[in-house]
């Protein structure tokens, strides 16, 4: 037997007398559960190569079994530094082994290498490993809903399955919850008691895009499984403040605005008693009211004994009008003025006592505006519209987005 195979057997017995492996095994770890959620999990398989003495070509393989003993898979690890390998070279081996089906399995490391050209191998003990289905989330409205606006808050559905074809998980919720976060940061409520279709309530802090997280976990055996977690983005937008200002600028621009120029006129009169030859001035002024005649009028007219004639001047009206009393034309044609009708300019008018009132001329004489909160110009109407189109726009917005915090 040469030096060589003496070492190799030498280092072989000083091993098993320590009662130690030369593999190292680093994942998975024994009795490990993997949740098989919509899709089957990748299990990593990394194993250490303990070698005291120089070695050649050290090579180490996964064999996989299942629960009865049979050969499911056998896995060659890496040490390259590819494919997830960390470092090239440093003894640790690195695979992965992605199950066909949800039960026990069995897993031994074998190890190979030369040293000095004579071929070596070591095994390491048996361990087991469980891939179990659990259920997994599910938002509902992800299709319809994945990059839409929200307000501050959202409600989002969520439904657990179970298995690829994604059907509705039935079975027993006491040992499942869920989990949910946001990117940003956001807050999270949970629904108090699970069901198999639940909602949950997401708050935003300022105006972002958000990716919204959730995922079932499983608690089997003392272990919490984690199924992977199901994402979808909204928009947290608040409604433009630019369509409110806007419509308070134009709101006020319509109060602001003058009201429609009415203008005011003057009416020049003269009351003439044929008796004496005598002539009285009149005049009617703006809105005002003149009383005509008696001794107690703004105009008396002497040994006048008639009733009294109130005129009236009204802002936009280029005649005055008769209110109170009776005139007929002078002329002796035509019929006789109610109250309520106008007076002509030019044409001359007989009281009751014979008197005669001659309109003269009536004359723009200044001008009123309207009360400011009619909107009786067309800018005022315009500004008044488009203010409240405006402001209507941002309340629409403001509850469109609290329409859709409750979905």
């Amino acid at each position: 037997m040469g030096r060589g195979r003496i070492s190799s057997v030498v280092a072989a017995l000083l091993i098993a007398k320590a009662g130690a492996s030369p593999i190292e095994v680093l994942a998975p770890k024994p009795d490990a559960i993997y949740g098989w959620g919509r899709q089957a999990p990748t299990i990593r398989l990394e194993a250490r190569a303990r070698l005291t003495e120089p070695a050649e070509r050290v090579f180490i393989t996964a064999i996989i079994a299942n629960a009865r003993g049979e050969l499911v898979q056998r896995v060659s690890l890496r040490d390259d530094g590819k494919y997830g390998d960390a470092a090239a070279n440093d003894r640790v081996f690195t695979g992965a082994f992605t199950p066909t089906t949800a039960e026990l399995h069995q897993l031994r490391f074998k190890m190979e290498w030369q040293r000095e050209g004579k071929p070596a191998r070591a095994y390491s003990p048996f361990q087991a490993f469980e891939v179990v289905r659990a259920p997994y989330a599910r938002f509902l409205n992800k299709l319809d809903q994945d990059g839409a606006s929200v307000g501050a808050t959202t409600r989002q559905p969520v439904a657990l399955l179970i298995g690829d074809s994604e059907a509705r998980y039935t079975g027993a919720l006491d040992n499942l919850s869920l989990q949910a976060q946001a990117e940003p940061a956001a807050t999270v409520e949970l629904p108090k008691s699970l069901a198999p279709q639940s909602s949950i309530l997401y708050k935003f802090q300022k105006p972002s895009k958000y990716t919204l997280y959730v995922n079932a976990v499983l608690t089997y055996k003392g272990q919490r499984i984690a199924t992977e977690a199901d994402s979808m983005t909204v928009q947290y937008a608040r409604p433009n403040n630019g369509w409110f200002i806007g419509g308070v600028f134009a709101l006020l621009l319509a109060l602001l605005l003058p009201g429609k120029r009415i203008p005011l006129y003057t009416h020049e009169m003269q009351a003439i008693d044929p008796k004496l030859g005598t002539r009285y001035s009149v005049e009617v002024s703006s809105e005002q009211s003149v009383r005509i005649g008696s001794r107690d009028a703004d105009y008396p007219l002497p040994s006048y004994t008639g009733d009294a004639v109130v005129l009236q001047a009204r802002a936009g009206e280029s005649q005055v009008r008769l209110m109170e009393g009776s005139l007929t034309p002078a002329l002796g044609f035509g019929e006789s003025l109610s109250p309520g009708d106008a007076l002509t300019p030019g044409e001359k008018y007989r009281l009751g006592n014979g008197t005669t009132l001659e309109y003269i001329e009536a004359y723009e004489n200044g001008a009123r505006h309207t009360n400011r909160f009619l909107p009786n110009t067309p800018p005022k109407a315009i500004a008044l519209l488009v203010g409240i189109a405006l402001v209507a726009y941002y309340l629409y917005q403001h509850y469109q987005l609290q329409q859709l915090a409750q979905l």
